[in-house]
């Protein structure tokens, strides 16, 4: 009868490590976390709650101003291109030029200047 060995034979260029079971959390260092009770998570919570509807921090997303999307309408009615051809030139969806001619999208340096390169006239406020 033939004897097998079960134990685990790993092959691996690093270091050998120790097994967990030999080394000891104390001995890394490592604490564990303290157990709250669920009231106490509850509190917090409740605290953060507060501390967020009592924020007077008001975000606002920058939009295309709406002189620039008369421009950009503008100049593309002056080429005599539609939204969708313009759109097809400039490898962009319909909805994107849709948005930045009803001045609903948020400005991206890169798509207005491959209008601007397109329709061969400058959109952008000047500063």
């Amino acid at each position: 009868m033939e004897f097998q060995d079960w134990n685990v034979v790993t092959f691996d260029k690093r270091s050998q490590k120790q097994p967990a079971a030999s080394v000891k959390s104390s001995q890394l260092g490592v604490t564990k976390p303290r157990k709250t009770s669920l009231n106490e998570n509850k509190i917090f919570r409740n605290d953060n709650i507060k501390n967020i509807e009592n924020e007077e921090d008001t975000f606002v997303i920058k939009k295309v101003s709406l002189s620039v999307a008369k421009k950009i309408a503008q100049a593309r009615c002056e080429k005599k291109l539609t939204q969708k051809e313009l759109a097809f030139k400039l490898s962009l969806p319909l909805k994107t030029i849709n948005d930045y001619e009803s001045s609903k999208a948020v400005p991206n340096d890169m798509i207005l200047s491959k209008i601007e390169k397109i329709l061969g006239t400058r959109v952008r406020e000047t500063r």
